[in-house]
């Protein structure tokens, strides 16, 4: 199918879509879908530029606008692509609504090292999907209930890891809950195939490591739990700096006990797993020939799901761009490439790439 095709296609999808019913105030704003070589913008087919990296919203011409780049598994359903679209809407609108709750991404690739965060961590998974598959609003209750006692655990030993993730869920979570919202208007059958494979990945022992995937899929299922008990969740946006689940814990009063953790030895090999990834990833990439370039830059883009930390180098293996604070000149750099920082992470004081 032709890329101007899609784009008419997904245009007419999204005019069924009611955005202030799945989040007030919400509306729909300008998209973009691309390829390797071309873009569609207002059904008008041009070359593409730098601006077209990744998933995400841009400035255009005076003018914010959701991109997503067209790969032949969008084409496989364009009720899923046109959903994909509303979540990067949404960041727009979240953009205007002048968001700060975003998360410092590179702060949160400090990953705790401690396999007691990671069982706390899959028992909120498991609470959670347990309530969602339940019928009696009882019993759902007293899973959110159990999710509330060990988030607030999970917050007193490991306040910076928890954070971070809570900040991911109340930015992307609340993204992906409103593209399954919208997802649910458009195609309710595929709504709910895509809501049982959430679910399941909240027990993914993999994805436990991987912090930002999964609190997409666990901020968006948390917010559908809410709604299934009539539990009213903050929507405000502007001037607020609580994050969703810090106004929940504000909200609801009752607390259960935890009586013990579990432990599980999947979860220990998992955690053993991903440090052993890390290293590798670095050996892998030092193996190249590589050439240094030292100066003073700030980071400026990247994509945070491809990004890998190892003391105070980021390896970042789809792209990075940084801005020169010398000569204000700003850089793409293709990935692979390894940005390297100062001590408190305020600069990159210079980068490698290979060749």
């Amino acid at each position: 199918m032709q890329l101007e095709n899609v784009w008419e296609k997904i245009d007419q999808l999204l005019t069924k879509v009611n955005f202030d019913d799945i989040w007030k105030g919400f509306r729909s704003c300008p998209f973009a879908l691309y390829d390797d070589e071309h873009v569609v913008i207002n059904n008008q087919i041009s070359p593409i530029n730098h601006q077209f990296v990744a998933h995400t919203v841009i400035d255009y011409e005076g003018e914010k606008i959701a991109i997503w780049h067209i790969t032949s598994e969008d084409m496989k359903s364009l009720d899923v692509l046109a959903s994909n679209i509303v979540h990067e809407m949404f960041h727009a609108f979240q953009q205007e609504q002048q968001e700060k709750r975003f998360p410092n991404d590179l702060k949160g690739l400090n990953k705790p090292k401690k396999v007691s965060y990671y069982y706390m961590k899959y028992q909120e998974g498991q609470h959670l999907k347990e309530a969602l598959e339940m019928a009696d609003s009882e019993k759902k209750y007293k899973q959110l209930l159990h999710i509330l006692a060990l988030r607030e655990r999970r917050l007193l030993q490991f306040k910076s890891a928890t954070t971070y993730e809570l900040a991911i869920e109340t930015v992307e979570g609340t993204a992906e809950y409103v593209g399954l919202m919208s997802l649910k208007q458009l195609n309710e059958s595929t709504y709910e195939q895509r809501l049982n494979q959430y679910k399941n990945n909240l027990t993914d022992k993999q994805l436990l490591f991987d912090p930002r995937r999964y609190a997409y899929y666990y901020g968006s299922l948390l917010l559908i739990l809410l709604n299934q008990l009539n539990i009213p969740f903050n929507q405000r946006i502007r001037n607020e700096e609580r994050t969703i689940f810090e106004s929940l814990l504000e909200s609801i009063q009752e607390r259960v006990t935890v009586d013990k953790l579990i432990t599980d030895k999947e979860i220990e090999c998992e955690l053993y797993n991903n440090i052993e990834m890390l290293r590798e990833k670095f050996t892998e990439f030092n193996q190249n020939k590589t050439r240094k370039q030292t100066g003073l830059y700030k980071i400026i883009g990247y994509d945070p799901m491809n990004m890998y930390k190892m003391n105070t180098f980021i390896l970042h293996e789809h792209f990075v761009r940084l801005r020169d604070r010398k000569s204000e000149k700003n850089l793409f750099l293709k990935g692979p490439v390894i940005t390297i920082y100062n001590q408190d992470e305020s600069d990159v004081i210079g980068f490698l790439t290979q060749y």
